[in-house]
């Protein structure tokens, strides 16, 4: 059980940093893609 619940922490970890990245862009992204 102990297992399972640091690889969901992780995963979770994982998926909000990846959702928080997509939704909000830092403004160095923005500057990228525009070029």
């Amino acid at each position: 059980e102990i297992h399972i619940a640091m690889t969901d922490l992780m995963a979770r970890r994982l998926t909000g940093e990846n959702t928080i990245s997509w939704r909000d862009p830092t403004p160095q992204t923005k500057q990228m893609i525009s070029g």
